[in-house]
Order: structure tokens, then C-alpha cells, then sequence
């Protein structure tokens, strides 16, 4: 995940692009019968880090 103290490449991009993608799912799950509020995510391995650290990251909160 890059992330370097640099204006232009702040945070865990890796992260970001995750949280972007759980918007996404949020944002159109209805129109494939789900339900927003009832999104699981899981992984094995680094999969399981990223499980993880979305608990612990704000960028996460509500989605």
C-alpha cells in the first residue's frame, strides 16, 4: 500500500481504493437484492490485514 509523507500520495492507497469499491457495493447492492446495511467483508492472509485494518481505519466508518 503506498503511502509516503508527500502531498500528492498522503494515506494507504490501497485502503482508499478498497473503501472506494465498498461504496460502490453500498451504493448498488439493492439492484442485485442485497441489502447496504448487511455487507461482509473477510480474507485470508494479507486479505485478513485488510479485514483488519478497515475496523480500525475512520476512512471506513459507514461504509
Amino acid at each position: 500500500f503506498l503511502s509516503l509523507d508527500h502531498a500528492n500520495a498522503t494515506g494507504n492507497a490501497g485502503l482508499k481504493d478498497q473503501v472506494l469499491g465498498l461504496k460502490w457495493v453500498q451504493d448498488n447492492i439493492r439492484n442485485f437484492g442485497g441489502d447496504p446495511k448487511r455487507v461482509t467483508i473477510f480474507g485470508q492472509s494479507s486479505g485478513a490485514v485488510a479485514v483488519e485494518l478497515h475496523k480500525m481505519s475512520d476512512l471506513s466508518k459507514g461504509t
